[in-house]
């Protein structure tokens, strides 16, 4: 009698809680299908964070992960030698890699990674899941990351030779769109919301008050400025006090968009890092969330995912972000990006008609379902 059980080992690059977006994803993911009665594990094969390489048990919520950590200041061969040796330990039906060029070196151009990786097959099935795709795949990317962009191009293509992949993901459909031109029927998994559904009590806002919140990252590049500009006179023309929640790790550039929002004379607010239970109280309590992530690539940002599950609409105000390929681009519902001029209309149009957004266990049982069929 087969076993319907998988045994999966994720590569990623780094397992740094916190620290590393797709680290964090993989333990989360590889949790609920522990949780779902399989076997994962993780490798992080350039991990730096690690002054030496160990073993290690990571937690999602009460899920214990077995993880091996390689330090990146061993050398590539040293690095994966080791990863090699507890592979063969733990015997997986798949391996799965977990794919960003610059997780692999640090100018995004590991060219020598396919081949290691393919020495760690031994003949068992391959899995990627590519998060993020070669630098120059919008119209105003420049010059100079579209020369990078053509290296890495050339990279995806080996993985794709060297592995011979027997499932692929990736999380947008403009993802898929340019990979079909690559490979054989690269599929979608949906990503999932970082921060679970708590359901607090959503508390009663006054009716002249429009409550914004910022969660997690914001991009250097945006058109933040300028949505405050409208956003004030529109405020002032219709009486609203509009104010600012900023919760998470934001970076360097929330300094930034504090004083832009002062100079308006809006009110504001920076929590900082919450638990999980906390930000699912603000995001259910605000009116608007604002990314900084373009629209069309809204659906790999965990942040928009943890909005949109919380039926909190999304403005995009990026930079401009324009599609190369003749690709078009169906917004996720409750989303709209910021065109200056045209603040007022999008306020009145943008509502959550429904969520798109799929729980962990749906995309976990995704990846499962997926995987039996190959």
């Amino acid at each position: 009698m087969v076993s319907n059980k998988q045994n999966i080992v994720f590569l990623c690059g780094s397992l740094e809680p916190g620290r590393d977006g797709v680290g964090d994803y993989t333990r989360r993911l590889a949790g609920e299908i522990i949780r779902q009665g399989h076997r994962a594990t993780i490798i992080s094969l350039n991990d730096g964070f690690c002054n030496f390489s160990k073993l290690d048990i990571q937690k999602d919520d009460k899920i214990d992960i077995q993880v091996y950590r390689l330090s990146s200041l061993l050398s590539q061969a040293e690095r994966f030698l080791l990863a090699d040796e507890w592979i063969s330990k733990l015997n997986p039906h798949w391996l799965s890699l977990q794919f960003v060029p610059f997780s692999f070196h640090p100018k995004g151009l590991p060219f020598s990674l396919s081949k290691q990786l393919k020495k760690l097959g031994h003949g068992r099935k391959c899995h990627v899941m590519f998060h993020e795709l070669w630098l120059g795949i919008n119209r105003e990317c420049i010059t100079k990351n579209k020369i990078i962009g053509y290296f890495q191009k050339f990279i995806f293509k080996e993985i794709h030779r060297n592995l011979k992949p027997d499932c692929i993901h990736t999380h947008t459909k403009y993802y898929q769109f340019l990979l079909t031109n690559l490979v054989e029927e690269p599929n979608l998994l949906p990503l999932f919301s970082n921060i679970p559904v708590t359901k607090p009590v959503k508390q009663s806002t006054p009716n002249n008050q429009l409550k914004f919140v910022v969660f997690g990252g914001i991009a250097p590049a945006s058109k933040f400025e300028a949505f405050t500009k409208e956003l004030s006179e529109y405020a002032k023309k219709m009486g609203k006090e509009v104010v600012l929640t900023i919760v998470g790790r934001s970076g360097s550039n929330q300094k930034k968009w504090v004083n832009i929002w002062e100079s308006y004379n809006l009110k504001y607010q920076v929590l900082g890092e919450q638990n999980p239970a906390q930000i699912s109280k603000i995001l259910t309590n605000a009116d608007i969330a604002l990314s900084t992530t373009p629209i069309a690539l809204l659906e790999k940002s965990g942040t928009a995912s943890a909005m949109l599950l919380h039926k909190t609409p999304i403005i995009s105000v990026s930079h401009n972000w324009t599609p190369n390929a003749a690709f078009k681009h169906e917004p996720l519902s409750g989303t709209v990006q910021f065109v200056e001029g045209q603040l007022e209309n999008s306020l009145l149009n943008l509502q959550m008609t429904q969520t798109d957004i799929q729980t962990l266990n749906q995309v976990a049982s995704k990846l499962l379902d997926d995987l039996k069929c190959n």
